[in-house]
């Protein structure tokens, strides 16, 4: 019997004892693709996602920048920018006092360490929990393939399928999880993503959005319009629009950033992206937040199909709102704005975070629905454009207030997964040199039957990785009925993965398809049929037992009770085991017994005669039963033979 085995996964770090010591300090990456290289300046060995924990080691400087020398994946040493990575000690303090101040307002004791750093450098911030109510693994499987991320690098992603634009790929739910628990955020840099995004005249300021967009972006330097001889800017319809659906501007700005839109030439936003959507144009359309962009049937083109909906091609019906058609930068501005505001932000959706993950209960949408956007990075990349701009525009000390999630039953931490080997697979598995029959590195549990003349087990295989290690095989004694054999597959990475062959020592290896292929009858899937009107169950029973003595067998009637004398008649079953082929149960079907009493008469006639008239079909078994031929048809010659059995010239 074969049986899959699911494994939740666990992330295992393996420090080298002879490159870590107890005291070197642990930290995290702080970018998102941040590089790290053979030395310092040197060549790239790849390229780190934001939350990879690393050890320090050690520092060094090269041409006027401090490296740090790092572990990361537990065994792996690299270079990289000590701007990069954040130590943890400097991430985290020990406040009793505002710790219990936070936990009178139901956050977690765990939040404590981040939020009494942040609180250390900027006492009027303030920090108010949002109380999920659900666990926090059942919000991550709620998230399942609804994130994505730009990486084609297996140790982040689900598969070799793109999902969007061939670059985005579903993301592993180790991502998923980490992206999703707030503590990784609880920092000056990133904790924005919890701001509220209501609007905030003294916060929100032009000089914000100007700072978000850069210097050199169009949005920041060019004139939008002159309208009776006064020039409009684009970053004046940022503020307006703001200001007009209270929102934030600043955050509409981010939003644009982060979609591509602070470039004149990102597609959604020329006015002369030409191709066609559903044989319509685009042309003359704009979309500044990539709202409804997303692959459909018509397209595999997140931005085209975003200009479909600005132009009104796709949720027509919704075509007097939000200012649609967007046939200008300002309309497409004001209008995505009014979008976001009525769409997300007063509907309980109110940070960057709730946009992008969905976990609150008194939000107008279902929990892990209506979400923004698709990548899994994006609550964080705008997060952190947002505090750059702030503390840019000397803000900081601003009194900002940040909403962040709570869960129940949050892990003691989540990680970014390791770049080592996840393979854990075996290629093949062999038993005294022959593989075992229906194997599947997939499936994890086998049993095999042997005859007691073997005495001896011989295991060989391989793994599916080069990286991979196997614990187990070898030669074995039988000594016991029942023997069973584990072989431990263990991944670069740590992550192991246990196969189980269980050997169960027999006098008869024959199994029911061996019985079945010998019986004097004829079989389509689970139903013997052909068999002779007039059979005895105890020939039939017989039958059985002299082609395998040691098979367990019965027949049980119609009205589900064991028959142990009598005929068969159309619709017993015969249920068959062995020691090596659990029960398997087949239908019995008599010729010209249509009727199912055991008996070919006039009414079984007149049954093939209502069929051949169209007056009553029969299907399935009984029709199995009428077809005395085999020709896999019901007609007339069928209705003969039925007819000279009842006159005793044939026997069927």
């Amino acid at each position: 019997m074969k049986k899959l085995v699911l494994f939740i996964v666990l992330l295992v770090f393996v420090f080298v004892p002879s490159l870590v010591k107890a005291d070197d300090p642990k930290g995290m990456i702080n970018g998102d693709w941040v590089t790290i290289r053979v030395k310092p300046g040197g060549t790239t060995i790849t390229k780190l996602l934001y939350g990879t924990e690393v050890t320090i080691l050690e520092t060094t400087t090269y041409k006027d920048t401090d490296y740090y020398k790092i572990i990361y994946d537990g065994i792996n040493t690299a270079y990289v920018s000590a701007d990069y990575v954040w130590k943890y000690e400097d991430l985290i303090k020990v406040d009793d006092v505002y710790c219990a101040e936070l936990m009178s307002k139901g956050f977690p004791y765990s939040y404590c360490p981040y939020l009494n750093k942040v609180h250390e450098l900027h006492p009027t911030w303030t920090f108010e929990p949002l109380q999920t109510g659900v666990d926090f693994s059942a919000a991550v499987n709620g998230e399942e393939g609804k994130n994505y991320i730009e990486s084609s690098n297996d140790a982040y992603k689900v598969g070799d399928k793109p999902m969007e634009a061939g670059v985005w790929y579903m993301a592993k739910q180790e991502v998923v999880a980490f992206m999703l628990d707030p503590r990784n955020f609880l920092t000056d840099k990133t904790i924005f993503m919890f701001e509220n995004l209501g609007y905030d005249e003294e916060t929100q300021t032009v000089d914000v959005v100007k700072s978000i967009f850069g210097s050199s972006s169009y949005l920041t330097s060019a004139v939008a319009a002159t309208v009776n001889g006064v020039d409009e800017h684009y970053y004046d319809y940022y503020m307006d629009a703001g200001k007009t659906y209270l929102v934030s501007p600043v955050h509409l700005a981010a939003r644009t950033k982060q979609e591509g839109g602070s470039s004149s030439t990102y597609a959604a936003v020329t006015g002369t992206y030409d191709k066609l959507y559903n044989n319509k144009s685009v042309k003359g359309y704009y979309n500044y937040y990539s709202i409804g962009a997303y692959a459909d049937k018509y397209t595999n083109s997140p931005v085209l199909r975003g200009l479909a909906y600005a132009a009104c091609y796709v949720s027509a019906g919704s075509c007097d709102k939000y200012s649609r058609p967007w046939n200008s930068r300002k309309k497409a501005i004001y209008g995505g704005a009014e979008w976001i505001a009525k769409g997300y932000i007063s509907k309980g959706q109110h940070t960057i975070y709730l946009e992008k993950f969905n976990v609150n209960p008194n939000a107008s949408s279902s929990m892990y629905t209506h979400q923004y956007m698709t990548n899994v990075l994006g609550a964080y990349v705008e997060g952190h454009y947002l505090s750059n701009s702030y503390k840019k525009n000397g803000l900081f000390e601003t009194p900002f207030k940040f909403i962040i999630p709570v869960f129940n039953n949050m892990p003691e931490k989540s990680y970014i997964p390791s770049q080592l080997s996840s393979n854990n697979a075996l290629a093949f598995l062999k038993v005294n040199d022959k593989l075992i029959e229906g194997f599947d590195p997939d499936i994890n549990e086998y049993t095999l039957y042997f005859l007691s003349d073997i005495t001896k087990a011989k295991f060989d295989g391989a793994a599916s990785s080069a990286d991979a290690t196997i614990d187990g095989l070898g030669e074995y004694d039988l000594t016991e009925e029942v023997n069973t054999f584990k072989f431990k597959v263990t991944a670069e990475n740590g992550d192991e993965n246990e196969y189980v062959v269980t050997i169960k020592i027999v006098t008869d290896t024959t199994t029911v398809e061996d019985i079945v292929s010998k019986l004097s009858v004829k079989t389509k899937e689970k139903v013997f049929y052909g068999i002779n009107s007039n059979t005895a169950v105890k020939t039939l029973l017989t039958s059985i037992e002299k082609i395998s003595p040691n098979a367990q067998k019965k027949v049980i009637g119609i009205d589900g009770k064991e028959k142990t004398s009598g005929v068969i008649i159309t619709g017993d079953i015969v249920v068959i085991s062995t020691y090596v082929s659990p029960e398997t149960a087949f239908i019995l079907v008599v010729n010209g017994d249509l009727n199912s009493d055991g008996l070919v008469t006039i009414k079984d006639l007149l049954k093939i005669q209502k069929h051949l008239l169209g007056t009553n079909k029969v299907d399935g078994n009984l029709f199995l039963a009428g077809d005395t031929n085999y020709d896999g048809k019901l007609t007339v010659v069928d209705l003969l033979r039925v007819q000279k059995h009842i006159l005793g010239s044939i026997t069927l």
